[in-house]
């Protein structure tokens, strides 16, 4: 429908409520800083982003129009990833500043929740390929010499974990079925939300009765996830037609990701994973695929004999 001409008045109609959804904002973290190697060296846990990776991940954030009312920051056990996710969340707000630190954020988000807390850290966002000096040597030389680490997880990384009893190293699938259990939880509070939101129309439809989250991840992660779903559908070869279409084989750029947003479908919820200009749909049924691959390798190698733990 055409918008009336200024002056023209519209035809009384009351304003269609949009459909309660959830979105989900999947990223990699902002520029890290380098530890110093005065003094003690901390943990890769411990490191933070850069003044320009602040300044970075707030930019990104306002393209993603955040609403921290409705939204939580994930991120995962390396506080990089949580601090950047607070920033997409908070990107519009005036009094979070490029120059506060962590504990600065949360002190003033603290401010303003009544109850719990606004974000949340969670191994299922994080990697680790130290399981065995065989996965942590191979991963690494594919990610820093021929910077092909997204062919080596895809092709490779689960036949190393089980060639060398690793259960812990994460993998391609042990990464995307991480990521698909944050999605499934969300794909189970969808109906709670849809009564939540159709409960109190007045508070939400200024929020397009959108519930938001923000989550932080690392580089090869969350590709992981979005790989593991191109290859439920569309197959192995659009895999590798996706990795060869990104400019680093290793995975997204600073603050780079994708969105899912979840809905529901007649009688059931489904899922748009959306990347730059392509979309593939996500059903809990491609989900449990995910997590199973996942299962079954560790089923594998737990059954076979000697494992490093």
């Amino acid at each position: 429908m055409m918008k009336p001409f200024r002056g023209e008045a519209e035809p009384a109609r009351e304003r269609e409520a949009p459909a309660p959804t959830i979105r989900l904002e999947i990223f990699r973290h902002d520029e890290k800083a380098t530890p110093t190697t005065a003094g003690p060296r901390i943990g890769d846990e411990f490191v933070r982003l850069t003044p320009k990776g602040r300044e970075h991940a707030t930019e990104a954030g306002k393209g993603q129009l955040p609403r921290p009312e409705v939204a939580v920051a994930y991120g995962s056990t390396r506080e990089r990833a949580i601090e950047t996710a607070f920033r997409h969340m908070l990107a519009e707000q005036a009094d979070i500043t490029a120059d506060m630190s962590l504990e600065e954020i949360r002190a003033e988000v603290a401010k303003h929740v009544k109850v719990g807390r606004k974000d949340v850290m969670t191994e299922r966002l994080n990697f680790n390929w130290d399981g065995t000096k065989e996965f942590h040597d191979r991963a690494y030389e594919r990610y820093l010499k021929s910077k092909d680490a997204l062919t080596f997880l895809v092709e490779d990384s689960d036949a190393v974990a089980k060639e060398f009893h690793d259960l812990i190293s994460t993998t391609y699938s042990r990464s995307a079925a991480g990521v698909a259990e944050l999605v499934q939880r969300y794909f189970a509070i969808l109906p709670r939300w849809e009564k939540i939101a159709k409960k109190d129309p007045a508070k939400y439809q200024r929020f397009n009765n959108e519930l938001q989250r923000f989550l932080g991840s690392h580089q090869t992660v969350t590709e992981c996830f979005l790989m593991k779903v191109i290859e439920k559908t569309k197959g192995r070869d659009a895999v590798q037609q996706f990795i060869a279409s990104l400019p680093d084989k290793n995975g997204f750029g600073l603050s780079e990701g994708f969105t899912i947003i979840i809905r529901a479908e007649g009688n059931v919820s489904a899922a748009v994973v959306r990347f730059k200009n392509e979309e593939w749909t996500v059903t809990p049924e491609v989900l449990d695929e995910i997590i199973h691959d996942r299962d079954a390798l560790h089923e594998e190698i737990a059954g076979s004999g000697t494992t490093q733990l």
